[in-house]
């Protein structure tokens, strides 16, 4: 065992050598390589002014060390603002260690949540500074060479490369022959902690409220409160589970839930959200959608910075198409994003390089929103972690619902309901049991769909069960009403 563990690192020791030793040719040819498969592979590539980011890379490359040009690239590629294109971290091209402690980013600042062996003494102590740089600062300073589609996101990536040896000496924090880094606690005390493996780092846990960590392994599970006849489902990945129910059969579970136990409330906690497959929501979107619960003050939402991928597609699905109430913080991504990823090799340093190829749609194509934000924001502080109060659903008991619409004139049930044209997509008002709906299909490979109430709450405005999505009318000399646009968050969509 131990001689094959030597040739192992023997291996990795001649490929990070080996990948060293590249020549400015060969770099040029790398980085040019870069540009051609970002160009062909990422959607719109074209909106990313790629000549003068790389010609600007590319003056000063030659001067750079190997760890400042690994960055140099990564920091390109951050300017993209999409979290699926980015350098992978772990790799073989380069060295890069990890600090063995595990921390998160509360209200109230950045704590050690857990600790690898010989510094079991630093968790649940919080940390305010890096060699003397706060913490602060220290996202400031890293915020550059981040992927992610908008800040929440790079809030919650930064947990992991604050304590990335190559993201820190990369980003000129660290010096490059460093080897360990000093934490300064809440205090005074200073620590002085060494890097060390990603397999150390990854058995470490953050037990966060909710995120069942140390029970679920699973990328999704329910659970039924007797007490107060709730039940609350979590999606951390929309795929099958390794072992149990199949995605398909969780559903038909949950629908039993639904037509057999009394419920008062449904929580559908999308926190953790991450990948899987966006066809697989249908069925369970349709469920929640002509469910008896979806109606304001019975139907929430869990969201997070860290909801992003196919469980941010099902939230930006649920915010369109039901009743339901947002918890929590803005989300990761917005509801329009580029997924799917492809990786390639960079043919001489062979750095492995993630980037994304498919957009998909869960909004109208120009919905350029970078997040979705909650209806109720709430601050998950150091206290609540340790005292297990989870602030999302102590938020859900204080929700208050809202209504303060007026009984839809009989002119309006008679005048608006038809087929329109909004964009590209055709929208239908109807008159469901003296009540008006608006409708929008998905179209093939496309998540984007629309199932709203319309509230009469004034003159020549009609509100939507969506926040802040409104319709416009005017009623003509003849008496009529006829549609005039769709307000779409601030956004005037002319309706046809």
């Amino acid at each position: 065992m131990r001689s094959k563990q030597l040739i192992t690192t023997l291996l990795l020791a001649l490929i990070s050598v080996f990948s060293y030793s590249q020549t400015d040719d060969e770099w040029g040819n790398d980085l040019n390589f870069l540009k051609e498969q970002i160009g062909k592979i990422v959607p719109d590539a074209n909106q990313y002014n790629l000549d003068n980011k790389f010609n600007s890379l590319k003056e000063h490359f030659n001067d750079l060390s190997h760890i400042q040009k690994v960055m140099a690239i990564q920091k390109l590629l951050a300017e993209l603002s999409d979290e699926g294109i980015r350098l992978l971290p772990i790799q073989s091209a380069f060295d890069n260690s990890i600090l063995p402690i595990k921390t998160y980013l509360f209200s109230d600042g950045l704590y050690v949540l857990d600790a690898f062996e010989d510094y079991k003494s630093l968790k649940n102590h919080k940390v305010v500074a890096i060699n003397g740089i706060k913490v602060e600062q220290l996202y400031d300073q890293l915020s550059p060479y981040l992927s992610g589609d908008n800040e929440n996101y790079k809030k919650y990536v930064f947990l992991f490369y604050l304590q990335s040896s190559l993201w820190l000496k990369g980003a000129g924090i660290l010096e490059e022959t460093d080897k360990s880094v000093n934490l300064t606690l809440e205090g005074g005390q200073t620590t002085k902690v060494d890097f060390g493996s990603y397999d150390n780092y990854s058995a470490l846990q953050r037990n966060l409220i909710g995120s069942e960590e140390a029970e679920h392994r699973s990328n999704y599970w329910k659970s039924y409160d007797t007490d107060t006849n709730t039940l609350l489902i979590q999606f951390q990945a929309i795929a099958d589970n390794d072992t149990g129910d199949s995605f398909s059969k969780f559903v038909s579970g949950i629908e039993k839930d639904l037509n057999s136990k009394k419920i008062d409330k449904l929580i559908i906690d999308n926190r953790f959200g991450g990948g899987g497959n966006g066809f697989k929501l249908k069925p369970f979107t349709d469920l929640i959608q002509k469910s008896q619960l979806n109606k304001k003050g019975k139907l929430f939402v869990l969201i997070s910075r860290a909801t992003r991928g196919t469980v941010m597609e099902l939230s930006s699905i649920l915010e369109l198409n039901t009743k339901a109430i947002f918890i929590g913080e803005p989300t990761g991504e917005g509801p329009n994003s580029v997924g799917d990823t492809k990786y390639i090799d960079l043919p001489h340093s062979k750095q492995m390089i993630s980037l994304t190829h498919k957009f998909w749609p869960t909004s109208w194509q120009s919905d350029n929103r970078k997040e979705l934000k909650p209806n109720v924001s709430v601050a998950y502080s150091f206290d609540d972690h340790v005292s297990r109060l989870d602030p999302w659903l102590e938020a859900i008991k204080m929700a208050e619902v809202e209504q303060q619409t007026l009984e839809m004139p009989e002119s309006l049930l008679n005048d608006l309901p038809g087929k329109y044209k909004v964009l590209d997509y055709n929208v239908v008002v109807e008159n469901r049991a003296g009540g008006l709906y608006l409708s929008v299909k998905r179209k093939i490979k496309s998540f984007f769909e629309i199932n709203t109430e319309l509230h009469h709450t004034e003159q020549g405005v009609l509100t939507t069960d969506i926040e802040d999505v409104k319709l416009n009318y005017e009623v003509g000399s003849n008496g009529s009403a006829a549609l005039t646009s769709l307000d779409w968050k601030g956004v005037d969509l002319k309706v046809e």
